[in-house]
């Protein structure tokens, strides 16, 4: 129900026919979900629905005449076309510390609360629950990946921003930024895309914005946002349904 993100609309196949992309958001859904998806592809003479390694759900091979009712189906099951794909964000990440062994925090639970930002422009937003990169994070426009800094003796989680990636280029790693408290993420993100969208010059691409501001003017951009308060609530991070330290 409230995970399932977007449907990205009908793309078309060089057969005449038509592939619907649905997004579940980072990628999870609840057995009654599968089952749905199931039914629709047997009622539909679909003999194979595709999984992406971005998370995605291919149909593939729907004529035009069935895209309306098997969007409609899609919609009974709480599968809905994006409002505006325009301005919705491009995001997923992987498990981290909810299933993962090596996870160094919740990537899972950050998404989830990621999920209702701001304007994003479609930007890629992905994150990694550890340097493992198993979000693709190191490629994103906005990357962000796992880790822990020691505040006052303890562990505190953290993530490190990384921007500007772009897998067109040779050199196309995103540029590491500035690391901040896991639960700061969402306020700092929300500064980092407002500093995005009102940039001087729009023709920038992430990496070209990144790369004119510089280390030192990234983290002057984020050093007001991430003032590390010391609560205790700091030193934990959200999961699915409770947190973990």
């Amino acid at each position: 129900g409230e995970k399932l993100a977007r449907l990205t609309g009908p793309r078309a196949q060089e057969d005449g026919l038509y592939t619907l992309v649905v997004k579940p958001l980072n990628g999870s859904l609840a057995i009654p979900d599968l089952e749905g998806l199931y039914d629709l592809a047997k009622a539909n003479g679909l003999e194979t629905i595709r999984i992406t390694t971005t998370q995605e759900i291919l149909l593939t091979g729907l004529s035009r005449e069935k895209l309306g009712p098997v969007r409609l189906w899609l919609k009974s099951l709480n599968l809905p076309e994006a409002a505006d794909e325009a301005k919705a964000a491009d995001l997923f990440g992987c498990l981290g510390t909810s299933t993962c062994p090596i996870g160094v925090v919740n990537a899972a639970g950050l998404v989830r609360e990621l999920e209702g930002i701001g304007d994003t422009g479609n930007l890629k937003i992905r994150a990694s629950g550890c340097h493992n990169a198993c979000a693709q994070h190191h490629v994103a426009d906005i990357g962000l990946h796992g880790l822990t800094r020691l505040v006052h003796g303890k562990p505190m989680p953290h993530y490190q921003f990384h921007l500007g990636g772009d897998m067109s280029r040779p050199d196309g790693l995103a540029l590491e930024g500035p690391v901040v408290p896991a639960r700061l993420v969402p306020k700092v993100l929300d500064g980092l895309i407002s500093a995005w969208n009102s940039r001087e010059s729009q023709s920038d691409s992430v990496r070209a914005w990144a790369e004119r501001l510089g280390k030192a003017g990234l983290a002057d951009l984020v050093k007001p946002l991430a003032a590390v308060v010391h609560e205790r609530a700091h030193f934990a991070v959200r999961g699915a349904d409770h947190e973990r330290g």
